[in-house]
Order: C-alpha cells, then sequence, then structure tokens
C-alpha cells in the first residue's frame, strides 16, 4: 500500500490502486480472487498487513494470504545492498529481524517454515494475518480448481523446454 516503498522495491509494477481495480474487476467478472501480500518484511512493511486485508476485501477479494520474505544465496547481498541504499538507518534492524525469524539466517528452505518463518517477529506477523482474516475474510473459503478443460498431452505432443 505504502507507493513510496513499492517505487523502491519495485519499480515498473502496477500501483496499489491498479492491484486493488484489476481485483474489482476480476470479482465483477465472477473470478474468485485471493490477495497473496508478499513478501511481509520486518521493520520495513509487516504493519501494512492489516490495511492491505481491508483494501483487498473491501475489492471483493475472497481468501487473503502472506508469506515472509526470505533470501536465499545472492539475495541477501543484493537485498542488504538495496536496504543500505534506500534505508539505511533501517538496514541492521530489518536485517536482524529478519534473520530472527528464519533461525539466525535471511531464509530458510524448511517446508512449513520457509513462508512463514518462526519467533515472536514471525508469530506477530502472524497474528497480524489471522486476525485481518478474521475481521475482514470471515467466510473464506479455498475454491476448488476447476480442471475440467485441462487434458493431458499424448506421447510426442508435449514440447521441450527448449523448443
Amino acid at each position: 500500500m505504502n507507493e513510496s516503498l513499492r517505487r523502491k522495491l519495485e519499480p515498473r509494477t502496477a500501483t496499489s490502486k491498479r492491484k486493488l481495480e484489476l481485483v474489482s474487476q476480476l470479482t465483477a467478472l465472477g473470478v474468485p480472487v485471493t490477495v497473496v501480500a508478499a513478501p511481509i518484511m520486518p521493520a520495513l512493511n509487516d504493519h501494512e498487513i492489516i490495511s492491505i486485508a481491508k483494501a483487498s476485501a473491501a475489492h471483493g477479494a475472497t481468501n487473503f494470504h502472506s508469506h515472509v520474505v526470505r533470501l536465499m544465496g545472492p539475495n541477501e547481498s543484493t537485498f542488504e545492498d538495496w536496504l543500505a541504499h534506500h534505508f539505511p538507518d533501517r538496514k541492521l534492524k530489518v536485517m536482524n529481524q529478519l534473520k530472527s525469524m528464519h533461525g539466525g539466517k535471511t531464509g530458510s528452505s524448511i517446508f512449513g517454515d520457509r513462508m512463514k518463518g518462526t519467533g515472536s517477529f514471525a508469530n506477530n506477523i502472524r497474528q497480524q494475518r489471522e486476525l485481518a482474516k478474521k475481521k475482514y475474510f470471515p467466510n473464506a473459503q479455498q475454491h476448488e480448481l476447476n480442471c475440467d478443460l485441462f487434458r493431458r498431452p499424448s506421447v510426442g505432443e508435449q514440447l521441450g523446454l527448449f523448443e
């Protein structure tokens, strides 16, 4: 929702306003929309979870989720450089809170933990998400995928990766 942060983090992407308009358009067409707020970054945008959920619900979304940031491999140094450039006053705070959510590292590949994190900061984010879901999506349901139009390609029909 913070346009200043979005421009720094995701330049050349649609504005929050435009994304919410798309949620409204899809809903009007009968498409069930689940909004996923990601990446949630401690000390940068974690305070926006509830406002994102509220705006999503107001525009017709039927469900809401969020994922915390995880930095694997070279992404850690790229993110640290980005923080130093855009938020030098918060760099250490962000990195320390991020590491506390991933067992002392900036990311985890452990299934079940990698997108949620662990520890007190992750619990705070989880509680905000659950509060937002309870308040703005009290009847949220998982939608079944309609696979009626899917057909498995016959042998020889499947294209290769580089064809």
